[in-house]
């Protein structure tokens, strides 16, 4: 028996420590489109030069713009051909939402921490609307609200120090996110919670949690909405809750120990089973989750929470299709393009597309002309050797006369390959003011890019799930006054 506890006390502690670093280390999910990269939208009749010196005054610095961008191929030698204005042409897309409602900006996220200032400093220099796809901040109301709903539970309990303990971790974890979903499924377990400690020190409590129809449905709800609302924070109201368990197991274990020592011990008589949960009180205590859940909701459509970036936000660049291998080889090259079926079209230019433009720069003056030389149609320069890994080939033959007026030939051979490629990344990394093809790069590998988050039903999940944390509590008030017990 001594061995039997001292195994449930060891799985309660790990419980309670991993809750409890659940709790220091937890973070609000990203969703950002780019990696190394933050998108800030201004709206488009705003100056950009303006957005560019409050960036500077903010600290920002290399922000990625439409007027930083330098033509990504400059050669004496290369006329103005259809393709090169086609790529430009696309490249400015990058700079602007899917409406054109917007002007796009690419941050580093090293700047991260300034944002949330430099957003609130060019809607204060009088931008009607600006965003940024970073983690959402965390609303301070929302902590707050599910932080009062837990002291109230705390402070209408039997069993004041049970409440208190078990629910500390998960209420302390939405206080820390401050994200209204998990706030409101917070409260919705915090009742759970209230439910249970009713029969603390009753024999079979922890049976309760499962036999008591009201506790399980409880839970189970508060689980499924966090994780509709964000997966990530589900995983985490679970391991607090699971946390906060094992917290109470290791409250018990002492206050067994210390009970030991009495020389009279009270005993409750009924079982947990008898104990009746769904009195007046609680029934009437669903009111705060309820209530909690409809602030929040409040807080969410008319705080400027519904309008963040992210899916329910303006229909940004974002990579749609990344190379199944990391890095820009010459075998990187040749899988992304047989995999994406590449061809120079759509709204944004490639990475693979750049490196195509950079070999006919150079290898274009060095061709002969005619039907075998040169490409019919301004656009056929799919066609050349660079898309073919190892075909791209050509040499530079350079005379000079010498004093004694011999004639000296010098010939260059020029090659598509591991190291033609990696000159170019290094150039386009050089170039300052930095150009997109930087953020295309960041990402690792070849990349499509394509519109994403324009105001599909993502955006309008966290309204379904804070409005069935509203209405589902409610209900079960009505059924329980209705005369349907659930004991």
């Amino acid at each position: 028996m001594r061995g039997k506890i001292l195994l449930g006390a060891a799985a309660a502690a790990a419980l309670a420590a991993l809750g409890t670093v659940i709790f220091f280390h937890a973070e609000a999910p990203a969703e950002s489109a780019w990696r190394g990269y933050k998108t800030l939208y201004v709206d488009r009749d705003f100056p950009e030069e303006r957005v560019l010196a409050l960036c500077e005054g903010a600290g920002v610095g290399e922000v990625v713009s439409l007027s930083g961008q330098r033509p990504p191929i400059e050669s004496p030698y290369l006329p103005v051909r259809e393709h090169l204005s086609f790529y430009a042409e696309r490249r400015a897309n990058f700079f602007f939402d899917k409406s054109l409602s917007y002007k796009l900006y690419y941050i580093d996220e090293r700047y991260g921490s300034a944002l949330p200032a430099l957003r609130r400093d060019i809607l204060r220099a009088g931008a009607g609307t600006c965003g940024i796809n970073v983690p959402r901040a965390r609303n301070r109301a929302a902590s707050l609200v599910c932080a009062l709903v837990f002291l109230l539970f705390a402070a209408l309990s039997r069993e004041r120090a049970v409440m208190f303990l078990g629910g500390l971790l998960p209420a302390a974890l939405a206080f820390r996110l401050g994200e209204e979903t998990l706030s409101a499924g917070v409260c919705l377990g915090l009742w759970a919670l209230f439910l249970v400690q009713r029969a603390w020190g009753a024999r079979g409590f922890w049976g309760l949690w499962v036999k008591k129809l009201p506790v399980p449905i409880a839970l189970a709800l508060a689980l499924g909405l966090t994780a509709a609302g964000s997966p990530v924070h589900g995983g985490l109201f679970l391991l607090t809750m699971a946390g906060g368990a094992g917290i109470l197991y290791l409250y018990q274990e002492i206050q067994a120990g210390l009970d030991r020592r009495l020389s009279f011990l009270p005993l409750r008589i009924l079982p947990a089973r008898a104990v009746t949960v769904m009195t007046g009180r609680p029934v009437f205590l669903l009111a705060l989750p309820a209530g909690g859940a409809l602030i929040l909701l409040c807080l969410f459509l008319f705080g400027g929470r519904a309008q963040a970036s992210g899916p329910g936000g303006p229909a940004m660049p974002a990579p749609s299709f990344l190379a199944p291998g990391e890095g820009f080889g010459l075998d990187a090259y040749g899988d992304f393009i047989g995999r994406a079926g590449f061809v120079p079209s759509g709204d944004f230019p490639s990475l693979a597309e750049l490196l195509s433009l950079e070999w006919e720069s150079l290898s274009f003056p060095n061709r002969p002309l005619g039907p075998h030389g040169d490409r019919e149609g301004g656009l056929a320069y799919l066609s050349a050797p660079a898309l073919i890994p190892g075909g791209g080939r050509f040499s530079v033959s350079e005379y000079t006369q010498e004093p004694g007026g011999k004639i000296q030939a010098a010939v260059t051979e020029y090659v598509f390959d591991e190291s033609f490629i990696s000159g170019i990344i290094s150039r386009v990394e050089r170039v300052l003011p930095p150009a997109i093809e930087r953020v295309l790069i960041r990402q690792g590998r070849f990349a499509l890019v394509a519109y994403s988050g324009s105001g599909g039903p993502g955006g309008m999940i966290p309204v379904f799930v804070l409005i069935a944390q509203t209405v589902v509590p409610l209900i079960g008030m009505a059924l329980f006054l209705k005369g349907k017990k659930f004991v």
